[in-house]
């Protein structure tokens, strides 16, 4: 199979979405004060991360050569965005918002770079 940049974005996305929302999942009674629906910070989550993923993206491919301080400004520029938006969909407060979306961010980008290490690991047989 080959991975065209497309395929490795729909991937990436496709593995956002899954473990962020089960982070939020997870994490609903911890963080979420007011009576909410779980539905709706699924939701919430999704519809967000529909956003931002793809802008993010879109923003490293512009680059020319998008090395790690530039990932690293993305990613922060990505979840500041995340954080104002669960605030004001989810109305949770603003230090709640940035601790969710961090915690989100963090673990969606510890799976990626598990899940890539994994698919492109070489085993050298003796």
């Amino acid at each position: 199979m080959l991975l065209t940049p497309e395929r490795i974005q729909a991937i990436a996305w496709s593995l956002t979405l899954v473990l962020e929302t089960a982070g939020a999942a997870a994490l609903w009674p911890a963080v979420y004060t007011r009576p909410l629906r779980l539905r709706r910070v699924v939701w919430t989550v999704l519809a967000v991360n529909a956003v931002t993923h793809p802008l993010f993206w879109l923003a490293l491919r512009r680059l020319a050569h998008p090395g790690p301080h530039a990932v690293l400004i993305a990613e922060t520029i990505v979840a500041a965005v995340e954080a104002a938006l669960y605030a004001w969909l989810l109305w949770l407060s603003p230090g709640r918002a940035l601790g969710l979306s961090l915690t989100l961010n963090l673990l969606s980008w510890v799976g990626g770079v598990l899940f890539w290490q994994r698919l492109f690991a070489t085993r050298i047989v003796p």
